[in-house]
């Protein structure tokens, strides 16, 4: 709220050119342990771009755009391991990472230069505290259910991801 969803998408984007582009070049497993880490603590390009969409799309338009948005994270996460394993076996796993970097290079500049923003900073004044957010919820077993299967539902989903292409390539032969 203090400056903007798409400065944190840029944020977001272009550590992950330099984190995943990396990985190419790195000499050991400390160094990936870094990267990924990099990762981690810089990433939310796709939660920034939901909360940029409910903000600049009209409302009656918002289920469509939003949907759209879900519909590509979602595709992207059950495609992208096929493309990825399919390219490590022709190109190398180090070019892999290389063009990953450059597509995500690609993507960083495509939002500096096509994603718009209608944004007023919130004063520092007029901020509600997360405290006293958290106090209008109803029921915090409800949003503590939520946090932990919502956790679930990403560890499991997210574990097939390293092993997709593998099992790919057994059901191929």
């Amino acid at each position: 709220d203090r400056y903007g969803r798409k400065p944190m998408m840029l944020r977001a984007s272009f550590v992950m050119t330099f984190t995943m582009g990396g990985l190419a070049v790195i000499p050991n497993v400390f160094w990936l342990l870094v990267l990924r880490l990099l990762t981690g603590i810089f990433s939310g390009y796709i939660p920034n771009s939901t909360a940029l969409i409910a903000s600049q799309v009209p409302q009656e338009k918002s289920g469509y755009a939003l949907g759209t948005l879900a519909t590509g994270v979602t595709a992207g996460a059950l495609i992208g391991p096929l493309i990825g394993g399919v390219l490590a076996e022709l190109l190398g796993i180090r070019q892999v990472f290389l063009l990953v970097g450059i597509i995500l290079l690609l993507c960083s500049l495509m939002t500096v230069f096509y994603v718009k923003e209608d944004f007023e900073p919130i004063e520092k004044s007029q901020m509600v505290p997360t405290k006293d957010i958290l106090k209008q919820v109803k029921s915090r077993k409800i949003m503590l259910g939520l946090f932990v299967t919502s956790r679930i539902i990403q560890i499991w989903a997210q574990s097939v991801a390293p092993i997709l292409s593998v099992y790919i390539g057994h059901l191929g032969q």
